[in-house]
């Protein structure tokens, strides 16, 4: 969580440096709505009092590890997800017919994500205000080439953390099951 919050405070740190007038910013609140730093900063600590209740409150306190007999992970997931013992396909095209478990993967995933994805806005910005030819010549002309392969490879990576949250409530589940 202090990486979510030190990004975020780094985020609008370098956004300041970089265009203390915000003609330069991405955020819809300023690029499209043409609102200013209230609206910038009061966004944010909405987003951050919104994400750290879904992290600590649904992940970690409210949501109940539920203990399910199975035979290895692929029917865990089936069961956790579909109450089915064997529909572990599902998962590549269904959401899960038990909706408790999405707050927990994607507090899970977002505690991850979010801050590598703040991380990034913070070095484009240091990029652009201290690499400015290079960025430009390299970076600015294919701008969105960049930003669908970071989108890309963020989606690739929040599926893999998804898939590793399972396996880790399903070694959890091997845990409880044995005792």
């Amino acid at each position: 969580m202090s990486l979510l919050y030190l990004s975020t405070v780094a985020d609008l740190g370098i956004t300041y440096v970089g265009t203390p007038d915000l003609s330069l910013e991405g955020n819809p609140l300023v690029s499209i709505f043409n609102l200013g730093w209230t609206a910038l900063i009061t966004a944010n600590v909405i987003f951050l009092i919104f994400f750290t209740w879904l992290i600590f409150y649904y992940t970690f306190l409210q949501y109940k590890r539920p203990i399910i007999q199975c035979d290895g992970y692929k029917q865990y997931i089936s069961m956790l997800y579909y109450q089915r013992p064997d529909k572990f396909n599902w998962t590549f095209y269904k959401f899960p017919k038990n909706k408790s478990i999405l707050p927990a993967i994607i507090g899970y995933t977002g505690a991850i994500i979010i801050p590598l994805i703040r991380v990034y806005f913070v070095a484009e910005w240091i990029g652009f205000i201290y690499f400015h030819d290079f960025i430009h010549l390299f970076y600015c002309q294919n701008i969105v080439l960049w930003r669908t392969i970071v989108f890309s490879i963020t989606i690739l990576y929040g599926i893999f953390l998804g898939n590793y949250w399972g396996w880790i409530e399903y070694q959890a589940n091997k845990k409880l099951s044995e005792n």
